[in-house]
């Protein structure tokens, strides 16, 4: 788990659905739930795929009482991305493997 649970965190909660984006050590990290809700995936598996310092846990004082949120690391994101099968995903592959990686391997 991440170092940020104890740095302060400051959750952002966009309107129309958008996911939860916290920052932490001025590093964006992104909700496990709204990223997997979006691209069709468990969390839990997503979770167990993901290295400690990808992920951390925040609680925070809801109207019904205290809840965790789990959130991860850019890198975290792009994993899960790696295992979507959305077309926004399969988007994001095709981008990042037929371009972006190509362009690092001609320096």
């Amino acid at each position: 788990m991440s170092e940020c649970n104890r740095m302060a965190v400051r959750i952002y909660k966009p309107d129309h659905n958008l996911s939860r984006i916290a920052v932490a050590d001025d590093r964006p990290w992104f909700s496990l739930d709204d990223v997997c809700r979006e691209l069709r995936l468990d969390p839990v598996d997503i979770l167990y795929r993901l290295d400690d310092d990808e992920v951390f846990f925040v609680d925070e004082e809801e109207d019904s009482g205290r809840v965790t949120h789990c959130f991860i690391s850019e890198s975290g994101l792009r994993k899960a991305y790696l295992e979507s099968r959305t077309a926004e995903a399969c988007r994001f592959r095709h981008r990042l493997f037929r371009k972006h990686l190509l362009e690092l391997m001609k320096r």
